[in-house]
């Protein structure tokens, strides 16, 4: 199977699950793996499955993974799943639950079989760790068993999950 594994990362953490899923779907399949920058939503045609990977932002997947999705022609000839990281700690799940809405929500107004999405807990990049205190309005001591909490995710268990739904994706396809 010819796979394609795209995604956006600035942190790291969505680039740590798209190399989980890269070494688990290596062995038995031709699988590329490439930043959402260096290729086109053209180039998803010539797949039989395609992941796209993005970090939630404020509820919603990153511009540049949203733009490669709605780039993505209609009736492709491949099926999508997606992968999301979310600082989960700090944000409501139903702030994350937007993102996997959205893969949804694109696949089907282009008429692409959408076969799940998995998503886990990542590491809030600490740029912006002070406005997200803010906006949750959190004392200091609550804010520090948030960060605690997200401390070192993505994970072992966080990539075997992943491993796992990649081979799950592809046994339905």
């Amino acid at each position: 199977m010819k796979i394609l594994i795209a995604f956006f990362s600035q942190t790291g953490n969505t680039r740590k699950i798209a190399g989980a899923l890269y070494e688990e779907l290596a062995v038995g399949n031709q699988v590329d793996l490439a930043p959402i920058d260096t290729i086109g939503p053209d180039a998803a045609g010539t797949y039989d499955l395609v992941f796209v990977g993005s970090p939630c932002h404020a509820g919603g997947l990153a511009a540049q993974a949203n733009a490669f999705l709605t780039g993505l022609p209609q009736q492709g000839t491949f099926k999508l799943a997606g992968f999301i990281t979310h600082a989960s700690s700090a944000y409501e799940r139903a702030g994350f639950d937007k993102c996997i809405a959205a893969f949804e929500t694109i696949s089907k107004g282009k008429e692409i079989p959408f076969l799940g999405c998995f998503d886990c807990q990542g590491y809030l990049s600490p740029d912006i760790q002070p406005y997200v205190k803010k906006a949750k309005k959190v004392s200091d001591k609550e804010w520090d068993g948030i960060i605690e909490a997200m401390t070192g995710h993505p994970d072992s268990q966080d990539e075997k999950k992943a491993r796992q739904f990649a081979r799950a994706t592809v046994n339905a396809v």
